[in-house]
């Protein structure tokens, strides 16, 4: 069965956070029965589970962190001290360069039975959250479908009968074109928040500047940032917009929580400064190699701003979404002050509404759209717009597990993960076959709807 094949690549992460000026934190963490490939010198916090065990669980010390796993599928929970745990963006574990086993502290890693093992410890200093990330990401497969009824039978029963989330809506390409767009538990044209799938947005924006001679790619962003500077980055020459799109530029700061609604939303160069993670994005890794950073997102974000003299948001929508029929998407269900009746909530994995959270970081997590427009976007980036070609092509230094704003699974399958607190998307595009799925859900246990609908697709081809 595909879904087995599928679940086999599970990742493995730590997750810990430290309030200002104390230790470090331990962590917790949750393993399937199935995750048994860590090294057996990783200690207190190497362990697995039995056969047939549904979670083990290690202490913890000041904040929430955890990881869960829900029908094969990983979600990654974090929280500030004190606070509920809520999902973290599942995109702070992309891809990585597979290499020899390495020690990261006390734990060590090695490559065994089960593939696309990585670990991930966290960095926490005044509350901001990092991952390290070791070996690789597990292989995501999207079968050729046999036909766009076969296709579309699968994926609506599966829609019908999912139970994990509140809502939640799913996108169909056959042959290159849109095939059907469904929902369950939503209304049609529902806006759901898009989390790091925010960062192909980000890309294909980027790439129309530069195509237009607005912004190039390959030089040092120092010459084209006003309002912020990467003052104490010991290599800013590494630092061009190719290599923030492909999280080679060696910047620390995975992702974001987001901000309560009803604070003010500070500006991008306040967040590149801390004000939304409690330390600044800093050039704290090797250039040239791969290491996530939504902190690259948001110092591209701030080139945009400071070329174009507008707000990132404002520009996605003129030069990219509105030009390719994304007319339904934007930014204002993660930036504006009030929601608007189109807009989802999100929820936790117990079906309660999840609190709002804002981004300013609309770059790397703040796109929401609709599964009508996600699904042209997954066509988009599946035809020979040179655009969305240079953006499926392996980008130096990530072992070819990355491009520009999108992962890479294999040599057939492109596309990203996208998981707010209280929402979990997916983008799955095999551009040989002219082919993609999408699937938005409000809750923080989409993965696993998201994982039943692929596995129907698979099932069906």
């Amino acid at each position: 069965m595909a879904g087995h094949r599928n679940r086999a690549g599970l990742l493995q992460r730590l997750v810990g956070e430290q309030a200002p000026g104390g230790p470090p934190a331990e962590f917790v963490r949750r393993l399937p029965p199935q995750a048994h490939g860590l090294d057996d010198r990783a200690g207190p916090i190497g362990g697995v589970t039995e056969p047939g065990a549904q979670t083990t669980e290690v202490g913890q010390q000041r904040g929430v962190g955890q990881r869960a796993f829900r029908g094969g599928r990983e979600r990654l929970v974090a929280g500030r001290s004190g606070q509920p745990g809520h999902v973290v963006d599942r995109e702070a574990v992309g891809h990585v360069p597979i290499g020899p086993p390495r020690r990261l502290g006390s734990v060590g890693v090695r490559r065994g039975a089960v593939a696309g093992v990585v670990v991930a410890v966290v960095l926490a200093t005044g509350g901001a959250i990092g991952w390290h990330l070791a070996t690789r990401a597990p292989v995501v497969e999207l079968l050729p479908p046999r036909s766009a009824a076969v296709a579309v039978s699968a994926v609506s029963a599966a829609a019908a009968h999912v139970t994990a989330v509140p809502g939640v809506a799913v996108g169909a390409v056959v042959d290159g074109q849109v095939a059907w767009i469904g929902q369950a538990g939503v209304p049609a044209g529902t806006v759901f928040q898009a989390g790091s799938i925010s960062k192909t947005v980000a890309a294909a924006t980027v790439l129309t500047l530069a195509g237009q001679g607005r912004l190039d790619l390959d030089a040092p962003v120092t010459s084209m940032l006003r309002s912020w500077s990467p003052a104490g980055f010991p290599h800013p020459e590494r630092v061009t917009l190719r290599a923030l799109l492909s999280h080679t530029a060696g910047i620390d700061t995975a992702g974001y929580l987001g901000e309560p609604a009803d604070r003010p939303l500070p500006m991008t160069a306040d967040s590149l400064a801390g004000a939304t993670t409690g330390a600044p994005v800093r050039q704290s890794l090797r250039p040239g190699s791969y290491a996530y950073s939504g902190g690259g997102y948001t110092i591209a974000q701030q080139v945009v701003e400071d070329v174009t003299g507008r707000p990132f948001a404002e520009v996605a929508r003129s030069e990219f979404l509105q030009p390719t029929g994304l007319t339904d998407s934007g930014y204002g269900c993660t930036q504006e002050a009030e929601t608007h009746p189109r807009d989802t909530a999100g929820h936790l994995a117990d079906g309660t509404p999840a609190p709002r959270y804002r981004y300013v970081e609309a770059a790397a997590a703040g796109w929401c759209t609709t599964a009508a427009d996600l699904t042209r976007l997954a066509a988009w980036l599946a035809s020979n717009d040179p655009r969305a070609v240079d953006m499926r092509s392996p980008a130096a230094g990530t072992d070819g597990r990355y491009g520009l704003g999108v992962e890479r699974w294999g040599s057939d399958v492109v596309g990203h993960p996208g998981v707010n607190r209280g929402f979990h998307a997916d983008l799955w595009v095999r551009p040989a076959a002219g082919a993609a799925l999408v699937v938005l859900t409000n809750g923080d246990d989409g993965g696993r709807a998201a994982d039943a609908i692929r596995d129907a697709w698979n099932d069906a081809a």
